[in-house]
């Protein structure tokens, strides 16, 4: 995993994006898409962290190889069973969450699902899963990426990194080339 800092751009008080990232620097920018590793986006624009020092992650899933890497990640490594954990979706299938209710319960991490879908999407997967984020006070937004290349991500994965305010991990599927 690789770890870079950011700081964003400086958004002005009563600017109707003061709440998203929107431009990352280009050492961040870069290494999200050139580093064949996994990577770790810490903003300075993070919402302000619980103050018992529970953390608030999200992963937002397609169900993917690389989705289900973080996922592991997530469980085996980071969270913590005093942690908040949220699993948001938004393909069609719901019933696809409850295996992820149930890997959350053998290890007694407490996770609730999030089916982003209900007849259409109101926008896109990736602003749905922005504003749920946003909702949700999210700490650590965490997607896995397949089919990247040295210089592009997927959609969903580069407008949740560039423009969430929280840290933003990318887990990036080792299997690719």
């Amino acid at each position: 995993l690789l770890v870079v800092g950011a700081t964003g751009l400086k958004i002005e008080e009563g600017d109707k994006h003061k709440d998203s990232f929107t431009v990352m620097g280009s050492v961040s920018d870069g290494s999200l898409r050139s580093s064949d590793l996994s990577v770790a986006v810490v903003k300075a624009t993070s919402y302000d962290m619980d103050p018992s020092g529970n953390r608030t992650f999200m992963l937002a899933t397609d169900d993917s190889p690389a989705a289900l890497v973080a996922f592991a990640l997530l469980l085996t490594k980071l969270a913590k069973k005093t942690d908040n954990v949220f699993v948001v979706y938004g393909g069609e299938d719901a019933a696809m969450l409850t295996k992820y209710g149930v890997e959350c319960g053998k290890l007694g991490v407490q996770c609730e699902l999030v089916h982003l879908y209900k007849g259409g999407l109101k926008s896109n997967v990736a602003d749905d899963i922005l504003e749920c984020a946003k909702e949700k006070g999210v700490d650590v937004l965490m997607l896995g990426t397949n089919g990247f290349t040295r210089n592009a991500l997927g959609s969903v994965s580069d407008r949740c990194a560039s423009a969430a305010r929280c840290t933003t991990i990318i887990v990036k599927d080792p299997r690719t080339d």
